[in-house]
């Protein structure tokens, strides 16, 4: 948004605005994507370490990603 507001025109915001839904659905496509890897992988294999339990502010899902990070991929990669 700040960079739609800081342009001088509004042709220069509109190109803005095309711009930025360019680059950020690539973003959300990836994000989308490794959400659906991981509940394949977690289909096939299950957890190697159970999900800690909920806490204020913090589901129990958001620790798949890291104790996938933690016990699946290799520490080259990490």
């Amino acid at each position: 948004m700040q960079r739609v507001l800081a342009c001088r025109s509004v042709a220069d915001g509109r190109k803005a605005l095309v711009l930025s839904a360019v680059l950020i659905f690539p973003l959300f496509l990836i994000f989308l994507l490794v959400g659906a890897m991981l509940w394949v992988y977690y289909q096939k294999f299950p957890m190697a370490i159970p999900l800690p339990e909920t806490r204020p502010g913090i589901k129990a899902t958001d620790y798949i990603y890291p104790i996938f990070m933690l016990t699946a991929v290799p520490n080259v990669l990490k």
